[in-house]
C-alpha cells in the first residue's frame, strides 16, 4: 500500500507519478540551464499553496520579486497567501548583494536580516523551527551553497533536512545546476536525498527538446526513461505516453 502523495502542481507529472510525490521526501532537481527550472519550481510551490499547505521559499538566485511574477503568471495570489501566512521568503539573494544594492532591501544590514548568522546557518535553523514543522521548503537554488560552504557543513544541513522531512511527513525540493559541481559534490547530493529528479536540455536536429528523468526515488524503482516536457503558457506539460515509476 502506497503512503501519502502530495502533488506537485504539474498534473500530468502527478499522473506520472500516480498521484504525486511520496510525503517524507527531500528531493533533489537537477537541471541543465534552460530547462524552465524555475516554472517546475513555481509549479512545486503553489501545488503546496492550492492543497493548503505552507512554503518556505529560499531564494539564493533571483530577486523575490521576479519569483513572486512567476507565481503570478500561473494563477498564484502571491499577497494573498504571503498575507495569510501560507507563504513565506527568505531572501538570500537581497543579502548577498546588499553592498552593490542598498536601496534593494528594506532592512539594511548582514545582522538584521540574519542576526549576524550566516546563509547556511539560517536555512539550518528554518529547518529546525518547530513553528516551520511540516511546511514545504523549496531552496532555489543549492549551488549556491554547494559553491560558498565547506561540503561536509552542507551535506549536514541535506541530512538534516531529510530527517526533518521524515518527521513532518512534507516534502524539501532543493534545486541544483548540473554541470556547475564536482563529480565529488554531485554524487554526495545524490547519496543524500531520497527522489533525484534531472530536467535536461538536448539538441535534436535544428531543435532543442527538454526530458525529465528520475534517476532514484525511495521505496520505488524508477523506469530510467527520459520523458519529453514542454514549457508552454499553462505551465509545465508532461508527456504522457511513456511511465516514469
Amino acid at each position: 500500500m502506497r503512503g501519502k502523495l502530495l502533488s506537485t502542481g504539474i498534473e500530468t507529472l502527478d499522473a506520472q507519478l500516480g498521484g504525486g510525490l511520496p510525503a517524507g521526501n527531500t528531493v533533489l532537481i537537477l537541471f541543465d540551464p534552460g530547462s524552465g527550472y524555475e516554472i517546475f519550481s513555481a509549479h512545486f510551490a503553489l501545488g503546496a499553496l492550492k492543497s493548503e499547505e505552507r512554503v518556505c521559499y529560499v531564494n539564493t538566485d533571483s530577486p523575490v520579486e521576479e519569483i513572486k511574477e512567476v507565481l503570478r503568471e500561473f494563477g498564484g495570489d502571491v499577497e494573498k497567501y504571503i498575507e495569510s501566512g501560507a507563504l513565506e521568503f527568505v531572501d538570500i539573494y537581497s543579502e548577498r548583494y546588499a553592498s552593490v544594492f542598498p536601496d534593494y532591501l528594506v532592512r539594511e544590514s548582514r545582522e538584521d536580516i540574519f542576526g549576524g548568522l550566516d546563509a547556511l546557518t539560517s536555512l539550518r535553523e528554518i529547518i529546525l523551527d518547530p513553528q516551520r514543522r511540516g511546511v514545504r521548503i523549496i531552496v532555489d537554488s543549492f549551488s549556491y551553497f554547494l559553491r560558498s560552504y565547506d561540503e561536509k557543513d552542507v551535506a549536514d544541513v541535506v541530512e538534516i533536512m531529510g530527517v526533518s522531512a521524515r518527521a513532518s511527513q512534507s516534502i524539501h525540493f532543493l534545486f541544483m545546476c548540473r554541470g556547475m559541481h564536482t563529480e565529488l559534490q554531485e554524487n554526495m547530493m545524490k547519496h543524500l536525498c531520497d527522489t533525484v529528479i534531472e530536467l535536461l536540455t538536448r539538441e535534436e536536429g535544428t531543435q532543442i527538446r527538454n526530458y525529465l528523468k528520475i534517476l532514484k526515488m525511495r521505496g520505488h524503482v524508477p523506469a530510467r526513461t527520459m520523458i519529453p516536457y514542454e514549457l508552454t503558457e499553462r505551465g509545465v506539460e508532461i508527456e504522457t505516453t511513456k511511465r516514469l515509476l
